[in-house]
């Protein structure tokens, strides 16, 4: 019990953190990023939830998509492109994180430019990555570090 009460004050702390992100201005708070901070609160010894695997899965997924949409118009059609893209980039890389793909195709419906990498994902992967790792020296049995295997 006190464990899964852990894991709900950590998203939340995760969570605040990206809305006071986003009220400086900054597009931190977007559901991919939200969905990355539940997954590393409660599975945070997950294959998917290893820092090297959520940077690594989001240079992946948003890269492309970016690119994508610098020359297709946005539409479902350009979500599912810029998904599958996503998924089939984070498979060769061994980096699954499916809120990236998720991250991919909102791009792909939403559009974006290039600045969203500087202030959208890089804040964002770099409050909830902070609150896990932070969470993982300070509480027992919460076991999430920088490991990049």
């Amino acid at each position: 019990m006190t464990a899964m009460l852990l894991s709900g004050v950590l998203a939340a702390g995760m969570l605040a953190a990206l809305a006071g992100l986003s009220a400086l201005g900054l597009h931190a708070f977007a559901i991919p990023f939200a969905a990355t901070a539940a997954l590393l609160a409660m599975a945070p010894a997950s294959p998917l939830a290893r820092p090297r695997t959520v940077v690594v899965a989001y240079a992946a997924s948003m890269v492309p998509a970016l690119t994508v949409v610098a020359f297709v118009p946005v539409s479902a059609f350009t979500a599912t492109m810029t998904g599958s893209v996503a998924i089939i980039a984070m498979l060769v890389l061994r980096a699954v994180h499916p809120p990236a793909a998720a991250g991919a195709a909102m791009i792909g419906v939403q559009g974006g430019d290039w600045m969203f990498l500087v202030d959208g994902v890089a804040p964002a992967l770099a409050a909830v990555l902070a609150f896990a790792l932070a969470a993982g020296a300070l509480i027992p049995r919460y076991e999430y570090a920088w490991g990049w295997r």
